[in-house]
C-alpha cells in the first residue's frame, strides 16, 4: 500500500481553496437572505400599494371615530357612576340576578312577577335587593341620564398601538359592563313595581353606553358591547311584558336599537386594528427590546387564563433570541403578507354580507379564503369562549405572530352576526308591540308594520329573507330567525341532537331555530326549578 503525503505548499494550497469556498458560500448566503429580505419588503410593499389604490387600506388618520361633541359627551357622568360603583359593597357584588331566564326551550320566566329576585344560584327578596340598589342611587341616577348624552369620549391614544396598555384602561371596559348589568337589575325592579317608564329610561342608557363603547373601534370593545346589549335585550324582553306601556316609550326604545349596527362596528374593529397593528409592526422591528415586551406579555396573558408556560431554559432562550432575529428580517413579512390577505378577506365578508343580506354563503367564501391562506388552521378552539382567550390559547409562534388574529377576528365575525340577527328580532318584537297596543291584536303578517312602524319588512341577517313570523290561534306570536344553520325549522327552539349543551339561551349556536321566546307556563317554571334543585344535589 502507497501512503501519498502532500507537501507543505500543497497542503496551504488546499487550505486556502477550502477558505476561500467557505467564504464565498458564506458571502454567497448573506447575499441571498439580503436579496429575499427586499424580496419580501418588496412583495409587502407593492400588496399595500393595490390595497390602498382601492381603498382597501388606509391611514390611521381616516380609521379613528369622529371627535364627540361636548354637549354629546357623557364621559363625566359615566366615570363619576363607575366611581360610586367601584366603593359598591352591597350584595349586589355577589348576588346578581338577571332577567329573561330561559327555564325552557323557547320559554321565558318572567322575573319581574316572580314573589322573590332569584338567579341560577342565589335567592333574594325584592325588599332586600331594592335596598341594596338605593345604596347606589346617586351612581343610577348618573347613568340614567347617559340616553341624554349618548356619546362619550375615551380619549382613546391610538397612535400608540396596542403596546401601550394604559390605553386599554382607560377604556374601563369591565367597569362599563358593569354599571350595564346593574342598569338592568334595577330595571327589574322598576318593572316589579309597575314602572315601565323608569325601566325603558333605563333599557335607553344601556343602549347608549354600548353605543358609545362600541364606538372605540376596536375588537375587544365591539365583543364587550355585544355582551352589553345582550342585557338590554333581557330586560327589553322583560318590558314587553308590562302591562302600562305606551307606544310613544316603545317608539323611542326601538329608535335607540335602530342606530346600532354590529356590522358597521365590526368593520371598523377591523380596520382599527390593522391600523394599530401596523404601529406596532414597525415598533417591533425595529427593537428587539420591544418585541421581547411583547413576547413577555402574551407569556402573561396566557397565565391569566391558566395557560403558564415552562421558563425557557438557556437553549430556550437562545433559540428564541435566533427566531427573533429571523422574524425581524424575514418571516414577519411572509406573515404581514398573509395577514394583509386575511384582512381583505374578511373586510370582503363583510362587504358580501351588506350587498347580499345573506352571512351563510358569504361565511363560506371567507372559510375558503382563509384555507387558501393557511390561516383557518391557526385556531384550533374556534369554540373558545371570548376572544381573548381564543387568541391567547397557544404560546407564541412567531411565523404566525400577525395571522394568528384573524384567525381570532373571523370567529368574532360569526358572534358579531348573531347578534345584529338578535337586534333585528327586537326592533321587530318592539314594533309588533306598538302594533298590537294601537290595534288591540298582533297583525297576520310583517307586512302590515310597514311604514307606520317599521321601513321595511325585517329581514333574517342569516338568510337575506324575511324574518319568519307566524300569528297564533292562541294570541301569542312566533318571530325567529332560522338559526346558525341558516336551515328554517319552522320556529323550533330546541338543540340538535349532536350538542351536548343544556343551555335553553335563545341564541345557542346549536338551537335549531333562534326564537323570540313567549312566557313560560306555572308548570314549565316547576319543572325547571326541580331539575335545577337535583342538579345541585
Amino acid at each position: 500500500m502507497t501512503c501519498v503525503t502532500l507537501d507543505p505548499m500543497n497542503k496551504n494550497k488546499l487550505f486556502r481553496r477550502i477558505l476561500i469556498g467557505g467564504m464565498l458560500l458564506m458571502a454567497a448566503g448573506v447575499i441571498i437572505s439580503i436579496i429575499h429580505h427586499y424580496q419580501l419588503r418588496a412583495a409587502v410593499n407593492q400588496y399595500r400599494a393595490e390595497l390602498k389604490a382601492k381603498g382597501d387600506l388606509v391611514e390611521l388618520s381616516q380609521a379613528v371615530p369622529p371627535p364627540v361633541a361636548p354637549e354629546k359627551d357623557g364621559a363625566a357622568l359615566l366615570m363619576q357612576a363607575i366611581e360610586l360603583l367601584n366603593k359598591d359593597s352591597s350584595l349586589l357584588t355577589t348576588n346578581y340576578a338577571t332577567s329573561m331566564k330561559m327555564v325552557a326551550p323557547g320559554r321565558v320566566l318572567v322575573a319581574s312577577r316572580q314573589p322573590q329576585v332569584t338567579d341560577f344560584e342565589t335567592t333574594n327578596s325584592w325588599e332586600a335587593i331594592s335596598a341594596a340598589l338605593q345604596q347606589n342611587q346617586k351612581a343610577l341616577d348618573l347613568l340614567s341620564r347617559m340616553a341624554e348624552r349618548p356619546e362619550v369620549d375615551f380619549k382613546m391614544q391610538y397612535g400608540k398601538g396596542f403596546e401601550d396598555v394604559s390605553s386599554f384602561a382607560v377604556l374601563n371596559l369591565s367597569s362599563v359592563k358593569k354599571s350595564v348589568q346593574y342598569l338592568s337589575l334595577a330595571g327589574l325592579v322598576d318593572l316589579h313595581a309597575g314602572d315601565s317608564a323608569a325601566a325603558i329610561t333605563k333599557t335607553r342608557s344601556m343602549l347608549a353606553l354600548t353605543a358609545a363603547v362600541q364606538d372605540e373601534r376596536l375588537m375587544l370593545s365591539e365583543l364587550v358591547s355585544l355582551a352589553m346589549v345582550s342585557f338590554a335585550n333581557s330586560l327589553t324582553w322583560e318590558i314587553l311584558q308590562s302591562r302600562d306601556l305606551t307606544e310613544a316609550q316603545l317608539a323611542s326604545l326601538q329608535s335607540d336599537y335602530e342606530k346600532l349596527n354590529f356590522l358597521t362596528g365590526y368593520e371598523h374593529a377591523l380596520t382599527m386594528e390593522q391600523c394599530c397593528g401596523d404601529i406596532c409592526l414597525d415598533r417591533w422591528r425595529q427593537s428587539n427590546a420591544a418585541l421581547q415586551a411583547e413576547l413577555a406579555a402574551w407569556t402573561s396573558a396566557r397565565a391569566e387564563f391558566g395557560l403558564a408556560d415552562a421558563p425557557p431554559g438557556p437553549l430556550g432562550r437562545a433559540r428564541q433570541t435566533v427566531q427573533m432575529y429571523l422574524w425581524r428580517y424575514w418571516w414577519s413579512y411572509s406573515d404581514e403578507l398573509r395577514a394583509l390577505h386575511g384582512y381583505e378577506v374578511l373586510q370582503q365578508t363583510v362587504r358580501e354580507i351588506k350587498r347580499a343580506d345573506s352571512r351563510l354563503t358569504a361565511f363560506q367564501h371567507q372559510e375558503a379564503g382563509l384555507n387558501l391562506l393557511g390561516i383557518s388552521k391557526l385556531n384550533d378552539e374556534p369554540g373558545s369562549p371570548t376572544y381573548v382567550s381564543s387568541l391567547f390559547s397557544e404560546p407564541v409562534e412567531l411565523h404566525a405572530f400577525l395571522s394568528k388574529s384573524i384567525s381570532v377576528h373571523a370567529g368574532a365575525g360569526q358572534r358579531v352576526m348573531m347578534f345584529e340577527t338578535a337586534r333585528q328580532i327586537v326592533i321587530t318584537a318592539i314594533a309588533l308591540k306598538r302594533y298590537q297596543l294601537q290595534h288591540g291584536q298582533w297583525p297576520d303578517q310583517l307586512a302590515e308594520l310597514v311604514p307606520q312602524y317599521l321601513p321595511a319588512v325585517p329581514q333574517d341577517a342569516l338568510t337575506g329573507h324575511p324574518l319568519p313570523y307566524h300569528r297564533k290561534l292562541d294570541g301569542t306570536l312566533l318571530l325567529y330567525s332560522a338559526g346558525n344553520d341558516g336551515v328554517d325549522n319552522g320556529g323550533d327552539p330546541t338543540l340538535t341532537k349532536d350538542t351536548g349543551s343544556t343551555s335553553f339561551y335563545w341564541l345557542n349556536p346549536k338551537a335549531h331555530d333562534w326564537v323570540w321566546p313567549q312566557p313560560a307556563t306555572p308548570a314549565e317554571i316547576d319543572a325547571f326549578y326541580q331539575s335545577e334543585q337535583r342538579r345541585r344535589h
